[in-house]
């Protein structure tokens, strides 16, 4: 189905919806005592009024690198592992520093030690706040794509754009939000990965490749996205399993030669994302991973191994439960809306109501995409909320095309209801989020 004659979330809400994560600036402040924490990374710095931002105790080393990006070749750079960012950060402040400069912003009467700790005496500070102002500027042109991208996947010609703006808070009123979109930080990637993917799933379901150097440049595109952050790694089976099944329905189960575009996409990537290191390790003979070193992220299967069967067993029911807590944690707010938009639908479907061809392949897309996004969490032997938050637009996504499909059969009362349930989770969770003092990852 294509896009023309389908009602759409309007450009000035999604507009809108972009400006809630000013609301944040007004949060409370988290009391001094929790701020001395040893684990608390971030220091507050008061915009003047109410307006306050909390900025990670990283962001001095995210910001040298957008200034001096061959830092990124250093023996020993902690970016190494994501040199997008700061690369696609350093595009940006590249131009705007003579502008920031002509305009005085070194001049602004902000002290840029809590912003850049000891890194502050090594930097201009017009340039500094220029560089960190472009990696704002990046996080939240992340978050319009995930807009944009959500509005695609859910606009229908029966269920009222109101429903879908509802939904959308969710990918913009969150803690993850909250506590990385004022900061340089890679975690808008959190938001924009799953829909990304979900939405190149979708168009595969529906009209698979048909030569193979599309699903190269599909696989290559993602791959490459996970230098900027790992997250896209995991969209590569979802996006082969997406071309298999749509190449299965639209050629059959006897050809000969399904496997091999899905193979294409998936080593494509693989490829792109190991070019990289192999660049490093070519010209420097060195590549350090600091997630993998510091944390041993995926890693510590190979400890584990080492020790024996027993201990890697132990270690990974230990690691799936700890999964399993984040993941409960992160997920019983858009479970809370699924709940009463499944309910919808199976009371439509004593009426008659199926899913459509694009609807059923949005919720596969969205099926293969959270699967994905779960195996690499589950495995990957460092459990934080946010980025188990990355399950949540697919939750998301299921529970919209519930509530759609099942839109025009449900009376007038029965619409209001689902309206009412489907409001009260992302506003009153958005609410709550705002006053609260925390956390902060």
């Amino acid at each position: 189905m294509d896009r023309a004659g389908r009602e759409s979330v309007p450009r000035l809400v999604l507009v809108a919806l972009l400006l809630v994560p000013t609301l944040f600036l007004l949060s409370p402040h988290v009391s001094r005592r929790a701020e001395r924490r040893q684990d608390f990374c971030a220091k507050r710095v008061d915009l003047g009024g109410p307006l306050h931002v909390y900025v990670n105790c990283d962001s001095g080393e995210w910001v040298v690198d957008a200034l001096h990006p061959m830092r990124l070749f250093r023996k020993g750079s902690i970016r190494q592992e994501r040199p997008l960012f700061p690369v696609a950060a350093a595009a940006v402040t590249a131009p705007a520093r003579p502008v920031a400069q002509a305009l005085g912003v070194g001049h602004l009467p902000y002290d840029v030690e809590p912003l850049f700790g000891r890194r502050a005496h090594q930097l201009d500070k017009a340039s500094a706040l220029t560089a960190y102002a472009a990696y704002v500027l990046i996080s939240f042109a992340l978050l319009a794509c995930a807009l944009v991208l959500f509005d695609g996947v859910m606009a229908s010609s029966t269920a009222p754009w109101q429903l879908v703006a509802l939904l959308g808070i969710f990918l913009v009123g969150n803690q993850v939000v909250k506590a990385f979109i004022w900061t340089p930080d890679t975690q808008a990637f959190i938001i924009l990965g799953p829909i990304l993917t979900l939405y190149v799933a979708r168009r595969l379901l529906l009209a698979p490749a048909r030569n193979t150097m599309t699903v190269v440049a599909i696989g290559l595109g993602f791959g490459i996205l996970s230098l900027a952050y790992a997250i896209f790694l995991a969209s590569l089976p979802a996006l082969g399993m997406a071309q298999l099944i749509g190449a299965r329905r639209s050629t059959g189960p006897e050809s000969q030669s399904l496997l091999t575009k899905p193979v294409a996409l998936v080593v494509a990537g693989i490829l792109a994302a190991a070019a990289w290191p192999l660049l490093l390790l070519a010209l420097t003979g060195h590549y350090y991973n600091n997630e993998a070193t510091s944390t041993r992220e995926v890693v510590w299967i190979s400890d584990a191994a080492r020790l024996g069967l027993a201990h890697l067993a132990h270690q990974t029911v230990a690691n799936l439960a700890a999964f399993g807590r984040t993941a409960v944690r992160v997920l019983w707010r858009p479970a809370a809306v699924l709940g009463p938009a499944a309910l919808a639908f199976r009371s439509a479907r004593r009426h008659g109501t199926s899913f459509t061809p694009a609807a059923r392949a949005t919720v596969e897309a969205a099926a293969l995409t959270l699967a994905a996004f779960a195996l690499f969490w589950a495995f990957l032997g460092a459990y934080d909320d946010r980025q188990t938050w990355s399950l949540v637009p697919e939750v998301v996504v299921i529970a919209g095309v519930l509530a759609q499909s099942s839109w025009a059969s449900l009376s007038r009362r029965a619409r209001i209801v689902l309206l009412v349930l489907v409001a009260v989770v992302p506003l009153g969770g958005l609410t709550f989020d705002v006053l609260r003092h925390g956390p902060y990852f």
